[in-house]
């Protein structure tokens, strides 16, 4: 009749040493009873309850178009079945009720429940989450932008940046485009949520040849037939665009206030897409100086990293935004390399025009191209 009192005893002497050795040697059972965090998924991050925060900072992925940004953003998703977020709500990725993928024009659909999610309530524009249906990064948070300073048909005064308006184009992003008008909705938000940035740089000559290919399928998508009948989806048909382009927006180097000779002018002309070349030194000189200005830890990382070693690269973004691996498989499609698209001669012309304009640091990223 006594021993019940002492049984009692024993089971809670037991459960609260099973209890402490839970906390002792499984520190993460520990925190997932600790922490409790609330994602609304209309509405963004509402509530934390969490001593270590739960709250993701953001990282730029800061990139001129077509220099690795997709495959960055899939492959840290994959890796590691979080979310990451880009500037522009337009792409981002929101589901019906029956889990398929849903993109449609803000413009068009205003009312639809449907909207680009922000990562922050008290953000709301932007930046938006991606895959609002994946769990959030522990740490940091991955965020697409290609700030400013780009553009193929436009003049000089469509793509020349300070440092101030490329600073506002990096925190700036987009919510689909008026069918009236033709032009973004744009938004910003404020840069100092940024904490970090990975600065993406690309061979040059590669980057601008994708970019005509991103424009050929661009139009092959809208059944564009004149231009596809003008411009072949080869060599010939990318040098063709390239001097269409050059005929049509001259650069206004007094406009910039370039120094240079008049040989340089004259011959750094005649270069395929030379006004391209342009933006994508500037591109690298006020990246570098928005960083540095901002005081942000920064990573540079070269596409052709994912060729060289890709596994290396990997870990050095894991390290970066403090993320681990998991089961997520990436893969990488080497030889895209256009280079041949040039002659020898214009590549040499070329190595003067971005020494003359790159800073010491621009000129670090893209030596080795030349």
């Amino acid at each position: 009749m006594e021993t019940k009192p002492m049984i009692l005893l024993t089971t809670s002497l037991l459960a609260y040493i099973f209890a402490s050795f839970q906390f002792l040697y499984f520190p993460e059972i520990a925190r997932a009873i600790q922490k409790e965090v609330s994602l609304d998924t209309r509405s963004g991050i509402s509530t934390y309850q969490d001593a270590e925060s739960a709250r993701p900072e953001i990282c730029w992925l800061m990139s001129y178009p077509n220099s690795g940004t997709s495959f960055t953003m899939k492959l840290v998703g994959r890796l590691t079945n979080a979310t990451v977020a880009s500037n522009y709500g337009q792409e981002c990725i929101d589901f019906d009720k029956n889990g398929q993928e849903q993109r449609e024009n803000m413009y068009e659909n205003p009312s639809h429940e449907r909207k680009p999610i922000p990562l922050f309530n008290e953000s709301p524009n932007g930046p938006f989450l991606l895959n609002p249906e994946r769990t959030l990064p522990r740490s940091y948070i991955l965020t697409k932008t290609h700030c400013g300073g780009r553009c193929n048909e436009c003049g000089s005064k469509g793509f020349l940046e300070t440092p101030n308006s490329f600073l506002e184009a990096c925190a700036t992003g987009s919510l689909g485009t008026d069918p009236k008008t033709g032009t973004k909705k744009r938004i910003s938000y404020d840069p100092s949520f940024v904490k970090k940035a990975i600065h993406i740089a690309r061979d040059p000559f590669d980057n601008i040849v994708s970019n005509f290919h991103l424009e050929y399928h661009e139009k092959k998508k809208d059944s564009n037939r004149h231009w596809l009948q003008t411009y072949s989806n080869d060599r010939n048909g990318f040098r063709k665009w390239c001097m269409n382009l050059n005929a049509k927006y001259p650069f206004d180097f007094v406009e910039y206030n370039a120094t240079f000779s008049p040989s340089i002018m004259q011959t750094i002309q005649e270069v395929p897409c030379y006004k391209l070349f342009f933006q994508i030194i500037q591109w690298h000189n006020l990246a570098s100086h928005v960083t540095k200005e901002l005081h942000l830890p920064s990573l540079l990382l070269h596409y052709e990293d994912y060729e060289d070693d890709f596994n290396k690269t990997i870990e050095k973004i894991s390290t970066f935004i403090d993320i681990s691996q998991g089961k997520g498989v990436a893969y990488f499609t080497p030889g895209k390399r256009y280079k041949h698209y040039f002659r020898a001669n214009e590549i040499k012309k070329l190595k003067g025009f971005v020494v003359k304009l790159s800073t010491e640091k621009t000129w670090k990223i893209l030596q080795r191209y030349f």
